[in-house]
């Protein structure tokens, strides 16, 4: 069962889906307290633009301390991620524009 819409007050709301526009998709995807690219972690909107706990770069890896932060820039599923993040947010494909996105 899904949560109430009351749950969440800052999430772009999408009335008929059938009539969904890019920008709405942006900003779905700019609200959704989304962690990783396949969605199944959840985090707080403390949290959703990274933290010491949970860095930006878990969106493109399940991986955690020094391999996250050594070694993540350098796998295919993050230089993939950045790339159509960037295609998608019409910005340079590195990760420091995708995250100021």
């Amino acid at each position: 069962m899904s949560p109430p819409v009351e749950a969440y007050p800052h999430l772009h709301h999408i009335a008929d889906l059938d009539l969904a526009t890019d920008e709405d998709l942006r900003q779905l995807i700019q609200t959704f307290p989304v962690i990783d690219n396949h969605a199944h972690n959840m985090l707080s909107e403390d949290n959703a633009y990274g933290s010491a706990d949970y860095p930006f770069e878990c969106i493109t890896s399940e991986a955690q301390g020094h391999a996250l932060s050594d070694h993540v820039h350098s796998s295919l599923s993050h230089m993939r991620g950045i790339k159509q993040l960037a295609e998608f947010f019409q910005c340079p494909p590195t990760l420091q524009d995708v995250k100021a996105c």
